[in-house]
């Protein structure tokens, strides 16, 4: 039986956690019952779903020869393969193309555990969305128009809510989604901690930073101080209500929003 990916651990351990029995979750992830056994005393012992480290094959090279290699591969990265003609002119039109300009919309690109909002969703993320699984997947088995008629009460106070974010969010009723969107959400809060610096000062030139007036994921202090620090790069706070989730109710008005700007950069050239 091929080994277990990682993150079907974590999904694994969320089900033992709400309460299914461990043939059920052996048979939920397509795996022997012995392996779901071993997970729940691996995470008893250590607190941790990974599995152990492996030493896997020897090392048959010297440190001097690993760095000959790389320094060699980093000289010539073309080097000990062939191309195609196609694949040459897809490289070589990859490399002429230069990026004009890149939209950055309500960006999530620091501290996102220290924001308002963060600070409520983090230990939801991080330690309680193993019990969110089981719920899910009860829900999963209710049909699909339950499941849109669901979504649109808890949408309700949109006053122009987007039909195609229905049929998106009734996704969220599957397990697999849910579990993979929290675990993203969680390595978000982990990782994404300094704003890179060294590169926006490097593109600046090129982005376009835009905040919101009322984001709790990246509140105005964080745009008043990227503003502080790059005076001369192009940041700008909406004050025209648009929520961070603006694909919920403001989708439209964004993208005519960004053809506007867009459109001027490219007549400027």
């Amino acid at each position: 039986m091929p080994r277990v990916p990682a993150y079907l651990y974590e999904r694994a351990l969320g089900m033992l956690q709400g309460g299914m029995r461990t043939a059920d979750v052996a048979r939920a992830i397509n795996c022997h019952v012995r392996t779901v056994r071993r997970l729940r005393q691996r995470y008893r012992e250590t607190g941790r779903t990974a599995d152990h480290p492996r030493s896997g094959r020897p090392h048959v090279t010297t440190p001097a020869q690993d760095r000959y290699i790389r320094i060699s591969h980093l000289r010539d990265r073309s080097q000990g393969y062939s191309t195609s003609p196609e694949q040459e002119d897809i490289h070589h039109r990859a490399h002429s193309c230069s990026v004009l300009k890149s939209v950055l919309l309500f960006p999530t690109i620091e501290r996102m555990a220290q924001s308002p909002q963060g600070k409520l969703m983090t230990p939801m993320l991080c330690r309680l969305r193993y019990a969110m699984y089981v719920p899910i997947y009860l829900l999963s088995f209710l049909p699909e128009r339950v499941k849109a008629s669901m979504v649109r009460l808890l949408l309700h106070r949109l006053q122009t809510l987007d039909e195609s974010c229905v049929s998106a969010t009734i996704n969220l009723f599957s397990v697999d989604c849910t579990a993979n969107a929290m675990y993203m959400g969680s390595q978000e809060m982990v990782q994404v901690m300094d704003r890179d610096n060294a590169t926006i000062q490097e593109n600046q030139e090129k982005l376009i930073f835009y905040y919101g007036e009322n984001d709790n994921w990246c509140p105005v202090q964080y745009y008043e101080e990227i503003k502080r620090d790059f005076p001369k790069a192009d940041i700008r706070l909406c004050n025209k209500g648009i929520r961070h989730a603006f694909v919920l109710d403001a989708g439209r008005d964004v993208a005519l929003m960004m053809t506007e700007w867009l459109q001027k950069v490219l007549h400027s050239l």
